[in-house]
């Protein structure tokens, strides 16, 4: 499958009521893996995972670009303007899945933010009829990042925390009403 990279306007990119979800830029990344910190952040962002997201999309080549539809976005919260977080896929869907990840800054946790913004991309990737899933997987520990999965309608898909490193989580596209 095919995704233009016109398929996500990079002055739109996708909106909630509190949110933007907007493509990360090159600058994003660079100022990420340099250290830097705009004014445009949150002061406890970016965390270390979202340090491996930037390595992912400065070194990872074609299937991490971030001006496709399946690349990164920044989540920013638009009360502040800030960037609070990252979500996106993992790389292009294969075989019409996408794998969806995300973080949101620990000043922004609890807030519900996560499960906008997992909500809305996850909307976005099924506006393509060409995606009929979209997963995800979380540490074994990391229950809140389960509970949100599963309040977005994700469905757990393993149940031995011996037999896999991380839980996957899938959610299938909605039968047409």
């Amino acid at each position: 499958m095919q995704i233009s990279p016109g398929d996500l306007d990079p002055a739109v990119g996708v909106g909630t009521e509190r949110l933007i979800l907007r493509p990360m830029t090159a600058s994003d990344v660079a100022a990420i893996l340099a250290g830097a910190h705009p004014v445009e952040w949150a002061e406890d962002f970016p965390q270390p995972g979202d340090v491996d997201t930037a390595r992912l999309l400065e070194f990872g080549g074609g299937a991490f670009d971030v001006s496709t539809s399946f690349g990164h976005l920044a989540i920013v919260e638009r009360g502040s303007g800030l960037v609070v977080g990252l979500i996106g896929f993992e790389g292009p869907p294969i075989d019409g899945v996408g794998e969806l990840i995300c973080s949101i800054c620990p000043s922004r946790r609890n807030q519900g933010y996560a499960t906008e913004a997992t909500t809305a991309l996850v909307d976005f990737a099924f506006s393509f009829p060409a995606i009929s899933a979209v997963q995800a997987s979380t540490p074994w520990e990391d229950e809140a990042a389960q509970r949100v999965l599963v309040k977005c309608g994700f469905t757990a898909e393993d149940d031995d925390a011996e037999e896999t490193f991380e839980r996957g989580f899938r959610r299938a596209r909605p039968d047409a009403v």
